[in-house]
């Protein structure tokens, strides 16, 4: 059970960690291309992306508190995986829209 506990925790680090190395990339792209209507679309769609991150992140604190007292770890790891790859589909979305816009 700890050790499964353990494996949990270091993988829901994991996602914490890939989640804020996507929106670092996602601002840091968002301050480099800077073409009128597009550059202000990307800094608009980062900014809602840090907002929508941030909801997550007290949306998580929450349920960890309630699902820990009943030792279900294992959700956050299917929980953020969830998350990141969904990050990862708005992000590679937005820029295939925004590549055929130009």
């Amino acid at each position: 059970s700890f050790c499964c506990s353990t494996g949990c925790r270091l993988s829901s680090l994991f996602a914490h960690a890939c989640m804020l190395l996507l929106l670092l990339m996602t601002s840091l792209t968002s301050l480099f291309f800077f073409d009128n209507f597009l550059g202000w679309q990307r800094i608009l769609l980062t900014c809602f992306s840090m907002f929508q991150f941030f909801g997550i992140e007290i949306l998580n604190a929450s349920n960890e508190i309630i699902f820990l007292l009943f030792f279900f770890d294992c959700f956050f790891v299917w929980q953020w995986i969830f998350f990141l790859s969904l990050g990862v589909f708005q992000i590679g979305w937005i820029k295939g829209f925004n590549t055929s816009k130009q």
